[in-house]
């Protein structure tokens, strides 16, 4: 929430009604437009006989069927008008996929189903991710990354992520001037992956997937010299981007610590703030599960469950910063069992039905090493990292060999 001098000013001063504009409406047209896109794909279906159910397709299928399950435990076990944002991202974080599905499937359907309109949506979405983050550092003096649209890395995987697998499907096939809209947001989403520096998941797996996207693009793995490029390339702004994290806590560092943690477990010797009251959520999320393993307490009680069994004084977390904890404090064995089915349904998926399997293995290496050095599976969004470059992966068949 915005503090109350934010707010005053907001009421008070009329000078600033364009900064407040920005603030206001980039986050809204940012969801226009995802679930514009999303709608975008959806129709061009026409009918869905148009599609040849293959292996892929009924795997998209079983897809729909375990979200559908996830689905049903939120909004069973959890009070909706209390999930507050996480509640949108659901529906925004499926339709995108199966809309991109849509697009990625042409083989089956017309010719002009690859729209350029995504493209452009991405350069839209990038160019208010930068301004909205531009206006909060600079004239609020505040991290960008905790608000707004900016805080919200699913438009980074929704939009940037199939722009890449976009790239590496129909490149050759492009005409010069897509070609160069493909690059002109390549170059895009890289300069809005700058503006996060402290975002070290959304850097991290971004950043991977459009090295190995430019490895793709360019035949690299055909050519040792361009191989060896892109990966000095890759470590290089590795080092440059963790040399500007380090005044808060840079990818190795965060790395570091928890090595230090998962060899000890003596917490007294952990610096990192954020890994402390973490660690101390954990402890009183198991105390929550074994008073109350099958049934859960809800997902909107998820809080109010950690504060029960949280030592006096220590700070309380709004969930336990693990997936599998927060299935199982919202609704028990039931959604531990509907969460991880949706959880690694995209990787087994990946494994079972992609003719490439060691390039898909290559494109999720950046979400396994993001979701392990994350604290450990931390975030809600690695969920819908893995499910967006599933579902995707197993409908796009990569021409490379």
């Amino acid at each position: 929430m915005l503090n109350s001098t934010i707010r005053n000013d907001f009421f008070k001063n009329k000078q600033h009604a364009f900064i407040w504009s920005v603030l206001f409406l980039s986050p809204i047209l940012g969801w226009l437009s995802v679930l514009v896109l999303g709608f975008a794909g959806l129709s061009q279906l026409r009918f869905w006989r148009e599609i040849k159910f293959s292996f892929q397709n009924r795997s998209v299928l079983i897809a729909g069927a375990i979200i559908l399950l996830y689905l049903i435990t939120l909004f069973t076990f959890g009070r909706v008008h209390e999930f507050g944002l996480k509640a949108l991202k659901f529906p925004a974080g499926l339709l995108v996929p199966f809309g991109l599905l849509v697009w990625f499937n042409k083989k089956n359907l017309s010719e002009n189903v690859v729209s350029t309109s995504a493209v452009y949506a991405v350069i839209v979405i990038s160019m208010l991710m930068g301004l909205e983050w531009l206006v909060y550092k600079f004239y609020f003096g505040v991290d960008a990354r905790v608000r707004g649209l900016s805080a919200n890395p699913l438009f980074v995987s929704a939009m940037l992520l199939p722009l890449q697998l976009l790239a590496i499907h129909n490149f050759k096939q492009a005409t010069r001037a897509f070609k160069k809209i493909i690059l002109l947001s390549w170059f895009m989403g890289l300069i809005c992956l700058a503006m996060f520096l402290g975002a070290r998941s959304s850097f991290m797996i971004m950043l991977g997937l459009s090295f190995i996207s430019f490895f793709l693009q360019t035949e690299g793995y055909k050519n040792r010299l361009k191989f060896i490029f892109t990966i000095v390339i890759l470590v290089s702004l590795l080092g440059v981007f963790s040399y500007y994290q380090a005044e808060n806590i840079s990818f190795f560092a965060r790395m570091k610590i928890l090595l230090d943690f998962m060899l000890t477990f003596d917490m007294s010797q952990v610096q990192d703030v954020s890994i402390k009251p973490r660690w101390s959520a954990w402890q009183a999320a198991w105390q929550a599960i074994v008073q109350q393993p099958w049934l859960g307490y809800g997902f909107a009680q998820e809080r109010v469950a950690l504060a029960q069994y949280l030592p006096q004084g220590a700070l309380v977390l709004p969930t336990s910063h693990q997936e599998y904890l927060s299935f199982m404090l919202g609704a028990g064995v039931f959604g531990l069992i509907s969460g991880v089915l949706y959880l690694l349904f995209p990787l087994l998926a990946i494994g079972l039905s992609n003719p490439k399997r060691r390039l898909a293995l290559c494109l999720v290496a950046p979400f396994l090493l993001n979701a392990f050095t994350d604290t450990l599976l931390d975030d809600l969004r690695i969920i819908f990292y893995y499910t967006t470059i599933g579902l995707l992966l197993i409908s796009v068949k990569v021409q490379r060999e």
